[in-house]
């Protein structure tokens, strides 16, 4: 072999050497980039995701506090509610048979027993006063709102202390001690 293919083949290897090289240089930016479009889009997509289970779970609050309507509120603990509505949809997805089958219940539960009218009180076990006790009622009030006593109390001394009549009346035996 010549000198001069001799020299042309060594120029040649070096520059294949140098081509190979920048080519691993530019592979391994390549690779970082990726790598690193990776790392972001994984971020992007964790980020996606907690807002849309956010978004599920202030919806299904709305749905368990009634929408708006304390009367259709569902029984129970809220949080509880929304733990098993969060495990159905995560199961099951958001609009699966069993989500709505849950709430659907629960609303109908609501709504039996805002109609069932169970828990209405039908009068009171308190007793109106008459007569002395209603007058002294009467008085400790207007001595409260007036500010001349701060409680029931301090109130009744006021009014007893100025209207011994009404004491002798509610009581009658001084022995008895109010």
């Amino acid at each position: 072999m010549s000198e001069d293919a001799v020299k042309e083949l060594e120029l040649i290897r070096k520059e294949f050497s140098e081509s190979e090289a920048r080519s691993q240089a530019q592979s391994k930016v390549l690779v970082e980039q990726v790598e690193a479009a990776k790392t972001e889009t994984k971020k992007v997509q964790e980020e996606l995701t907690a807002m849309r289970r956010q978004t599920r779970a202030r919806r299904f609050s709305e749905v368990i506090s009634g929408d708006g309507e304390k009367s259709l509120a569902w029984e129970g603990e809220p949080v509880k509610h929304l733990g098993t509505l969060e495990k159905l949809a995560d199961t099951f997805g958001d609009e699966s048979g069993e989500v709505r089958d849950y709430i659907e219940l629960n609303q109908r539960h609501a709504r039996q027993l805002k109609e069932s009218q169970l828990f209405v009180e039908i009068g009171h076990s308190r007793q109106t006063p008459t007569g002395p006790e209603a007058e002294l009622y009467a008085l400790v009030v207007a001595k409260i709102k007036e500010g001349a006593a701060k409680n029931r109390g301090e109130a009744e001394g006021l009014i007893f202390s100025e209207n011994p009549r009404l004491y002798q009346a509610l009581n009658p035996n001084p022995g008895n001690g109010r």
